[in-house]
């Protein structure tokens, strides 16, 4: 089971900053811990500052220590691609890769990511593939 995300780290934590991250992160594990395997980033995008960010590295580094949980990442952008790549550059003070899992969208329409997903998953990072089977409508005129 995984627990599903907001915009910096996963419901019902919700980071405003690092401090109160830890503080939700302690709440999480005592109410939900037991049932939950995957604390997933949503929304990653360069915008979101999350990969440059060490102190929100370090304090979802801090969720695997201390919960167990594995550490993913959603991307949505047009540069999908792009993004798995660098995040999966990212790693924590102690040399750990920090992500251990993606979620992207990939489809019949939508391969631009193909190939940084088959890096991720040769890097041995899960892959979760999201609009996989969604039905295209076409209205001509």
């Amino acid at each position: 089971m995984y627990l599903s995300c907001t915009q910096h780290v996963c419901a019902p934590l919700h980071i405003t900053c690092v401090q109160n991250f830890h503080k939700q992160l302690k709440e999480a594990i005592e109410k939900v811990g037991e049932y939950v395997d995957l604390h997933q980033v949503f929304s990653t995008t360069f915008e979101s500052g999350i990969l440059a960010d060490r102190s929100v590295h370090e304090a979802l580094h801090s969720c695997r220590r201390e919960a167990g949980w594995s550490i993913g990442l959603s991307v949505s952008s047009s540069r999908q691609d792009d993004v798995i790549r660098e995040a999966m550059k990212i790693t924590t003070a102690d040399a750990v890769r920090l992500f251990d899992s993606v979620q992207c969208t990939y489809y019949l329409l939508e391969q631009r990511a193909g190939n940084a997903l088959l890096e991720a998953h040769e890097a041995g990072m899960n892959i979760i593939v999201k609009l996989n089977f969604s039905i295209v409508v076409y209205q001509g005129s």
